[in-house]
This record gives C-alpha cells, structure tokens and sequence, in this order.
C-alpha cells in the first residue's frame, strides 16, 4: 500500500509523543498497525544483529501496550497485526513466524489491561486473587440499602450538622437529599482521587483565586452575550432600526465591572422598545413618548430587529434578580456548612460501599480503574511496569476519561503515541473528556511537549459526500459549536479516485428529503414512510460500492441513523406494511422486550404469590396470554381473575410448589429452573429473531450469577430486578451481528468506527438542552465544585455560579451535538440522504431561549438564515448555503389513522384519574404547598422525616392485616395509627399512596400523602409529626379538595393524620 506523506511520518515516528489527528476515513486503523508491525520488524533484525538494548528503536510484541475502547476493535486490530506479521514472516522480512505471539500481547481495552494489573497486583491491594467485576446497577441499589443506614444512624443521633441539612433543603422528605448524595459520589468515583476531591469542595472551591477566576468568567459570559446582539443588530439592513438598537447595546461594548448588566437591568431603561405585529417598529427616546415614532421595516428587517429586541429584553431582564458579584460571595459562603455535610455523607457511603466490595471481592469498572491507578502509585510497580514497555499507544484518544489519562500520565514516558479525532468526540455520557485531547492538540501544534500530525485524506467516501461535508462543517463547525475549527487542518481531502474517478458525479449527489407536516401529524411516521418509499426506489437499480467494487444496491447497504433509539418501533412498523426487511441495532435495551418482560413478570410472581392480590392477578394475566401457552380468550382469562378461580387451575398450583424449590436455590439454578421448567426455549420460535432472544435469556443467567456472588436468595433477587423497574434503570445486552438482508437502523453513538454505502440521516433530534440542570438545583462538577441552591427572603433564587455552569453544560451540549452530526455523516460511501421538515417564510423556530429565523422558498431552496445559537442539527442543515446542493421535495403518502384497542383491560373498576408525572415540569410556576421558610426543630423533622417514608409503604385500609415485622422498633407507633376508627371504618377503600398531581385550570401540582377513595366519597390525609394551625397550610390542603372533587366527582374532606400524637383530625 503507498502511504501519504503524513501517514509514512507517523509510522515512522518512534522518539518522543505523537498525537495523530486522524479525520473520518483516513485510515488510521491501517497506520497504526502498521506502525506496530515495522516497530516488531525493527526489533526482530536488531535482536539478530545484537544491537545493544538501550540503543534499539524497534521492540517485541510483548513490549508495546496498545489500548482500545472496545473489545471489538482490539480483536480486529490483533487480527490485522497477526496477519501482517505472518505475511512478513512468508516474504521473508521475519526469519521466524511472530505472529501467535500476537494473541497474548497487549492490545487490548482500557477495562481489561486495567483488569489484568489488579489481579496481578492483589496481594499489594489486600485483595483476594479471585477479583470478580459486577455490573454497576447491583451495586448502585446495595449504596441505597446502605445510605438508608447511614441515615437511619444519623437521624437517631439527632446528628445536628445532618439535621441543618435536612432542615435547609428537604421538601416533603428527604429523598431528593439522598439522590444528590448518590449523585455526588458517582461525580466524584470518575476522578482521579474521590476522597481528595470531596475534602476539597468546601476549601478550594472557596479560595480567593477560584473566585477570582470565576469574576473573569463571569465578566466573558456578558461579554459574549452583548457581542452577539451587537453584531445581529449591525447585520440588520435598515441603519435606523439598527441604530435604536444598538444604542442600548453599545455602552456595554467592553466591560470590565462584573455588575454592569445587574446595575442595568435594575434601571427602565429598557422599558421604552416594543415591537408590533402590522410590519412596524416603535422608536424613541427614553422617557419621550411623546416624540415616539413607528418606523416601517420590510418583513425580513422586522423579524429580526423583533428577535433582537426580544433577546435584549430576556438577557437584561435575566440579570435582574441575580445580584451582584460580592452578593453572590457571601450567598454562596452560608452554604458551607451544608457542602462539608454533603462531602461527609458521600465519603461514609464511599467507605460503606469500599468495605462491602472488599468482603464480596466484586467491584465494577470504575472501581477497577481507579484500583489499577493505586497499584501504580507504588513506586517501583510503576517503574517496573514503565520499562516494560518501550512505546504505549492508544486508539480513539478522543474518548479517554479523566481517570484514564491519569493513569497514561503515570505508565508513559515520552513515548505515548495516541491516534483520534476531536470532530468524533460522542460520549460525555460515558465519562470522555474530550478537553484531554483538545489540550494536547494545541500544545502539540506549537511544539510543546510533542509533535502533532494530521492525517486528512479519506479513503471512505465519494468526491460528492467528502465536498459537502466539507462545504458544511466549514460554515458551521467552529471552537463555538464543535470545540474545534473547521479549517483547513480539518478538512477532509478525496482519495479513492481509483474507485469513484476524479470528479463529482450525479450518482453520488448528497439529497435532502423535505416535507411539509401537517398539524397533529408524527414526523417520525412521516419520514419512515418516505425512507421506505425511497428505498424501493433504490434497491436493484442504484449502484452502490462495497470493497472498491460496484454492484447494485440490496436491502442490506441502506442504513438509518438516529439521534436516539426512540424510532426504531415506528421504522419497524412501516417497514412492516411496505414489507422491507428491517434489523435494528446490535445494542438494545431489553427492558422494552416481550422476552424480558415476560421473565421479569414470573419474579414479579415469584414475590406476590400469597400476598398481593392484585399483582396475582395481573402478572397471571400477563403469563397466560404469553407465548408460553395455547392462546386463550381474554374474556375467559378476566372472569378467571376476577372471580379468583384462576387460584384453582393447574398453573397456579404447579407455581406454587415450584416457588417452593426456587427459593431453596442460588438465584442461577432458580433461574435456569424457571427457564426450563416452562416452555421458554421451545417456544421461543413463535416469537422470531432465535439469536437475539437466546442472548438476551443468556444475560438473565449472567446476572443471576452475579447475585450468586453477592450472597443474594432468589428472592432478593427478584426484588433487585424490580427496583430496576421501578428506577426504570435499563438492561442492556449486545446482540451478534445480523447478517441477513436487511434495511439496519441504530443511534449515530452505535454507527461510529462503521460505513455504509447509503446513509439516511433522520430528524428525530432530542431536546438538546432537556438534561441540563436548572440555575436554582443542585449541582456538582470538577471545575465548580458542588452548587447547592440559595436562598433569601424571596426564597430560592439563581445564582451567577450556577448560570455559569449551566451556560458551560449548554455550550459542552452544543460542542457534542455538532460532532454528533459529524459522525453521522461521515458513515456515508455513496449516497447521504437527509430529511427534514419543510419551514416556510413566515415561520420562526425556537432555539433555546431566543427565535432562529429561517426562510426557504416554496420549493425549498435555503434564502437566509441566523447561525445565532442553534440547538439541533436541524437547525445546523438549514443554516449551511453550500452544503447538500441536491435534494427532494415529497408529500407524504397519509392515511387515515386506524382505532387501535390494546390488549390491557383493567381488572378493577377505577375513577377516571387526571394525575400526570410531574418529573422535568419546568414550566409550571405555582406549588399548592408553602412556600414561607420557617425554623424548624431538628428532633422532630427527624421524627417526621423517618415516619413519613415509612407509612408512604403501609397499607391503611387493606382487608388483609399487613406484615409489619421488618419496621422495627417502628412497628408498635404503625400498628397504633392503623387501629384508628377512622381507617378501620374505611376497609376496603382503594388507596393511592404519594399522589402526585397537575391542576391545568389552576396551573399548580402538588402531593398528597394519602388519598382514600370509595363510590361515594373521597379522603384527604395528610401526615405531619404534630398538629398544624397554619392558614397557609389550610389553604394548601383546600386546594387539593377542589381538584380531587372535580376529577373524582365525588364529596371530598381533609385530615390531618399526627404522627406523634397517634391521632386524626378534620380540618374544615
């Protein structure tokens, strides 16, 4: 193969670190092995001609560590290594054949090298040689099981810095305290030393040079807010509209006072500018009404100079209530108290779960990483395994974690060779810090430290996908959205003129599908439909090329890339009806199967059987109308559950006796004896895709034997899989490649390192922003620190430290979100397809918090758009002149929407409920609860705090006496409450447990502790620790009454069950 001048450097390279910034398709991969192979060869002919050890350039197999992120890509890189090396060895290059040393040398993952170094090293460790890694979900609910105890113990204490906390930042309970708790120790498990990150929260994060730091910060932020409005308003073609404009702006053209824009928005002088509908555009002086003149825009000035003004008033009006810097100081300073409590908690559950891992000699990945940068922290392990190697290398660099290149840092000497591309970094999500790249990338493109090579011909694609890619991202990527400049370092070169020729050619032109939808209508349907319709259109007449040759197109060369997997059941379903054969992605979740369902309702069975009726009834229900048995009448199943004769039938006794054996086993002999007990395997056939449930019921097994390790009963067990449930925590499972052919669809994180002849690019995009946290929440990061909320006497209010770090997360969101788009369409070979719906002239999308404007012509032609703050690659495709030059206008085929019944029937007759989950609302403005703050005494918020998530779990009104021999010391206070006249006059009664509501008429939400509802009547409680006369709290329970009464239809009281005095009240 002739090599590039750029990929012969970094093959040759050998003294000294090398980042190779490799573009998509420019054959890395290929380089690197190569590299390997000549470094092998080198040292096989020095070691024959006895050159000296420390003058050798080349080295063993053994002798180089090559670390990857996936096993995928270490086997086909040891495939490649072995390959070459073997035909070296037939030419005549090796005098002997090296290539079967290639299977136990180190080309391998990060997870597994660091593996191998812990077991290695365990006696160092203190740890058993017999290292097992579980899955992090199994250790996640054992850290709940434990923060329960630590706040158990705490409470009992009256622990005083523990209550303050509670007292400070509990609402209802003290759940959401826990989560953070949770959440801390996770932020805090992917760095480099937990513990000294958490010491540090309440010291370094609060030194004057941080803060110091933080006012330059603060300072840029307004800056580049202005800036930004400064230059849309200078864009604006009428001088005079832009002139009014920006003459509220230019005072603020360089800022050096961290409280200008505090100190403006606190004064009207933005209180004079209102745009109106009717094509004009007021303009006056301050405070001059009465020389105020409306000017006339053309349509296309008025929009923008509308949005501009808009923005104006959002950003000034933003900073009206945050304070000044000193203010924000001292803000911040009161919540130290709380900070050392969080880092306190977070390191006793961290010593807690530490404790309970070395006893089991089970630990997830993460642990496994950081116990392998320990091992290294011992000085002569460290040398030792230092000259061990005599060249480290590392493929994708652009994923590593923070934990990961701290561990480089301490394995390498000036001889690290790392291979990736800023423009591919996807997986925040996944710990990456693509920041560790970035750095490298501008030091080593001066010189410092290291030498930068680029590598940007691609071998992948046709002429026609490389330009428009190129003439894209050359317009949109940048340090503002993507963290790196599109220029010409990374612009992609042509180089397969052998199999495409030299020029663009019609065939391979880039297409844009647009659509016009209709109100009401799914896009995602849409675009299903239109994807199928073109994919008809192509399969047997378009040519498309696989290995440099040309034939015609099947089913198996199209692939549909997605933001997200959330299209997969509508693609299957419209492929389905166009009959095209249709394979999703190799990774799925298996929460969402027929075959995991099925599996998880049996241990839903496994822990009601004899005790809950109603799960009884639903979980038979769902196992009879399975495959597992003939297909019964619905009508028939549901009189069996309703009269309760299905306790006689021949399943429910065979489960019973069953039952008694499984929980006699280990969890994995249960399971295999439920699988085989019941026609799981057999039937398996009725249900399609053999391969792909056989390893998913193979990964029910795997995660059986894992709580084999934990000590757990099958019981336990089964519990473990329904707190999955209930934290709707995914199950995933890899599934072998498919290999028939069909249409495939996956996420772009999961087409990565992939190619494909024809790649259609759908517009499923998420909310960019919906998992940023808001201004007023906590939040915790390596470069703040932890961010609790703060308080005045206006209550919880935002603070410019959290608006930093929420501005940064948006920022980071956008960087990814651009380079997501890269990946995508850098799979293509032939043919990038990409759809769209259709916007017309009049219509302005919202992105983020300010209007994008955007104007096509009614044949869709692109004429203007803003690059201003876009938030999808939606709005990326649109704003790009030159990119994608050819596209498609297509009406989708509609059909009227069919009836559909599901399969469900509801066994109990209920009230019609209006409830809704109120999780992510972040529009709503009212709580129906207090908002006053109050003092609190800390012994009896303890008291409540303990109670009241207890009796969220205790059935008040059930006709069967409840199991209450796991509360404890806690049982006598229960079993007085439920002897109350009040809840034994109301047995039989339906209760909902912690009802959460939305009321849309009187925009408010709340919850109620407990809600008893009979035929004719419906009961409020509500649980406190004492008795409350409080107007305030009245009113809060009085609108609860209004809303139950107009849903449930029914005369509804309120009461007020005291947890301390054991008694109950009606509050009228």
């Amino acid at each position: 193969m002739k090599w590039t001048e750029d990929q012969q450097k970094a093959i040759d390279s050998r003294h000294g670190n090398f980042l190779v910034s490799a573009g998509a398709g420019s054959g890395k991969t290929a380089v690197l092995t190569e590299r390997i192979k000549q470094i092998v060869l080198k040292g096989q002919k020095e070691k024959e001609e006895n050159v000296p050890l420390s003058e050798r350039e080349g080295a063993a197999i053994n002798e180089i560590l090559v670390l990857t992120f996936s096993n995928k890509a270490a086997a086909e890189m040891k495939s490649r290594i072995r390959e070459s090396l073997f035909k070296a060895f037939k030419s005549g290059e090796l005098k002997e054949d090296l290539s079967p040393l290639v299977e136990a040398s180190d080309i391998t993952t990060f997870d597994s090298y660091f593996y191998s170094l812990v077991r290695k090293y365990h006696q160092y460790l203190g740890l058993s040689k017999d290292v097992t890694i579980v899955e992090g979900n199994f250790l996640s609910l054992k850290a709940r099981e434990f923060l329960d105890e630590i706040f158990d113990d705490l409470y009992a204490k009256r622990d005083s810095d523990f209550l303050a906390l509670i007292s400070r930042f509990a609402f209802k309970d003290d759940e959401e305290i826990r989560e953070n708790v949770l959440s801390l120790l996770l932020s805090s498990s992917i760095l480099e030393n937990p513990v000294q990150f958490l010491d540090s929260l309440a010291i370094d994060y609060f030194s004057p040079g941080y803060f110091e730091k933080r006012k330059k910060e603060w300072i840029a932020y307004q800056q580049k807010e202005i800036d930004s409005l400064i230059e849309e308003a200078n864009n604006l073609g009428d001088s005079e509209c832009a002139a009014f404009l920006l003459s509220f702006l230019t005072p603020f053209s360089d800022i050096q006072d961290p409280d200008a824009l505090f100190k403006a928005a606190n004064t009207d002088f933005l209180a004079h500018s209102s745009p109106y509908k009717d094509g004009r555009f007021r303009l006056l002086k301050e405070g001059d009404k009465q020389n105020e003149k409306f000017h006339y825009l053309d349509f296309e000035d008025y929009a923008a100079a509308r949005a501009i003004s808009a923005r104006i008033k959002s950003l000034f009006s933003s900073f009206k209530g945050i304070g000044s810097f000193e203010d924000n100081l001292a803000l911040q300073k009161k919540n130290i108290p709380y900070i050392k409590e969080y880092a306190f908690l977070a390191k006793k559950l961290w010593e807690k779960l530490l404790s309970y891992k070395k006893e089991k000699n089970v630990y997830d990945f993460s642990d496994i990483a950081f116990l392998a940068r320990k091992v290294l922290e011992d000085e002569s392990i460290r040398e030792k395994i230092r000259h061990s190697y005599k060249y480290v290398m590392v493929d994708e660099y652009q994923d590593t974690s923070d934990l990961q290149e701290a561990f480089l840092r301490k394995v390498s000497y000036n001889n690290l060779f790392a291979v990736g591309d800023m423009k591919q970094s996807i997986y925040r999500f996944r710990y990456a810090n693509p920041a560790i790249f970035l750095e490298k990338f501008e030091r080593y493109s001066k010189g410092e430290d290291g030498t930068l090579i680029t590598l940007n011909v691609n071998y992948r694609s046709a002429r026609n996908v490389i330009e428009d890619i190129n003439g894209f991202f050359e317009e949109t990527m940048s340090k503002e959205r993507g963290s790196i400049n599109y220029d010409e370092s990374q612009r992609l070169l042509f180089g397969n003129a052998k199999t495409f020729g030299q020029n663009r050619s019609a065939s391979y032109e880039t297409e844009k599908i647009l659509y016009t939808p209709k109100k009401g209508e799914s896009k995602e349907e849409i675009e299903a439909e239109l994807i199928a319709r073109d994919i008809e259109d192509k399969v047997g007449r378009y040519i498309v090329t696989t290995k440099n040759e040309k034939r015609v197109a099947d089913y198996k060369d199209f692939v549909i890339l997605c933001r997200s997997k959330k299209c997969f059941q509508t693609l299957l379903k419209v492929f389905g009806e166009h009959k095209i054969p249709f394979a999703p992605s190799a990774e799925t979740d298996l929460s969402g199967e027929d075959t995991f369902l099925l599996f998880r309702r049996f241990l839903r069975l496994s822990l009601a059987y004899g005790k809950d009726e109603i799960e009884e009834k639903h979980s038979y229900l769902s196992i009879q109308r399975s495959y597992l048995f003939e297909k019964r009448k619905d009508k028939e199943l549901i009189d069996e559950v309703q009269s309760g004769s299905y306790k006689k039938s021949a399943f429910w006794k065979e489960f019973g006796s069953l039952l008694l054996r499984l929980t006699k086993m280990a969890p994995s002999e249960a399971v295999e004896t439920l699988l085989s007990y019941y026609p799981f395997y057999k039937n398996l056939p009725y249900i399609g895709r053999l391969v792909d449930n056989y390893e998913k019921i193979r990964t029910f097994l795997a995660s059986a034997k894992v709580a084999d390790r934990l000590g757990m009963s099958y019981l336990e067990f089964c519990s473990y899989f329904l707190e999955q449930e209930k934290r709707k925590t995914e199950e995933k499972v890899s599934l072998p490649p498919q290999s028939e052919n069909a249409v495939r669809a996956m996420s772009i994180h999961v087409s990565k390192g992939l190619e494909f002849p024809i790649v259609y690019l759908a517009s499923n995009y998420p909310n960019l922003f919906k998992n940023i946290p808001k201004e007023t929440s906590w939040n915790v990061s390596k470069d703040f620190g932890l961010l609790l909320p703060t308080f005045t006497d206006k209550g919880n209010v935002p603070n410019l430290f959290s608006r930093l770090y929420v501005a940064n997360e948006k920022q980071e969101a956008l960087n990814e979100e651009m380079r997501i788009l890269y990946v995508g369409a850098t799979r293509a070979i032939d043919k990038l397809i990409y759809l769209s719906p259709l916007y017309d002239e009049k219509e302005t999308l919202p992105v983020s918090r300010h209007l994008l404007e955007i104007k096509v012509d009614p044949d869709g032609k692109l004429l203007d758009a803003s690059l201003k703050d876009l938030s999808s690659y939606r709005d990326f495709f649109f704003v790009s002149r030159k990119a994608f030059p050819s596209f498609k206008s297509l009406s989708p085929k509609r059909t009227p929407k069919k009836e559909t019944k599901g399969r469900e029937v509801p066994l109990l007759k209920t009230p019609k409920l209006c409830s809704i989950d109120i999780k992510g609302q972040e529009l709503l403005t009212n709580r129906a609860s207090k908002n006053e703050m109050v003092s609190l005494d800390y012994a009896k918020i303890s008291y409540g705090l303990k109670f009241h998530k207890i009796l969220q779990n205790v059935p008040f009104v059930s006709l069967k006496k409840p199991d209450l021999s796991y509360l404890g010391e806690g049982k006598h206070k229960v079993e007085t409450l439920l002897a109350l006249p009040f809840f034994q006059e109301r047995k039989g009664y339906k209760e909902f447990h912690e009802y959460g509501f939305f009321d849309k008429e009187k925009n408010l939400h709340g919850s109620i502790d407990l809600l008893l509802v009979s035929e004719n009547e419906c009961d409020i409680i509500d649980f406190k620790s004492k008795e409350v006369d409080d107007p305030s709290y009245r009113n809060q329970l009085a609108s609860y009454k209004e809303y139950v009464e107009r849903v449930f239809k029914r005369k509804t009281r309120t009461y007020l069950l005291s947890i301390g005095s054991s008694s109950i009240n009606e509050l009228k």
